[in-house]
């Protein structure tokens, strides 16, 4: 991985050691080859990636070529969905155990899969609000 770290079961981002560092981060944007390290994260390809950003095939195939720092939407996307896969990491302690419970459909989702939900803010927040509650063995 190039952009992203991964060590005792947390992501983290290089040079990032808070939540104003991250603020900062918005502004300057992640490097286009952060569409790569959250692929290989998610185990995803182009086509579902562009779902879980709403954004076009073509903008991450640019993104993924040219490697430009992407815009604030994107890099806040990311930085969400990496957080989510940190927190994921630390409640299943098994990166194989987490994409599992991702991508199962839930009756609480509405059968939909969590990772069905992470394609925008308020999906975002949902998953990884039930992240904490599993942390605490509160069921969704």
């Amino acid at each position: 991985m190039e952009v992203f770290e991964i060590s005792n079961n947390r992501v983290r981002i290089p040079g990032i050691e808070n939540e104003l560092d991250l603020f900062y981060l918005h502004d300057k944007g992640l490097p286009g080859s952060a569409l790569r390290d959250l692929m290989a994260l998610y185990e995803l390809g182009v086509g579902e990636l562009t779902l879980l950003l709403n954004t076009s095939r073509s903008t991450l195939e640019r993104r993924l070529q040219d490697g430009k720092n992407l815009g604030p939407y994107l890099t806040d996307a990311l930085i969400e969905l990496v957080k989510i896969y940190s927190k994921g990491l630390e409640v299943f302690e098994d990166r194989g155990d987490f994409l599992k419970w991702l991508n199962t459909p839930n009756y609480y989702y509405y059968d939909m899969t969590p990772m069905a939900t992470l394609r925008n803010g308020t999906g975002r927040s949902l998953v990884l609000a039930d992240l904490h509650k599993l942390e605490h063995s509160i069921l969704p």
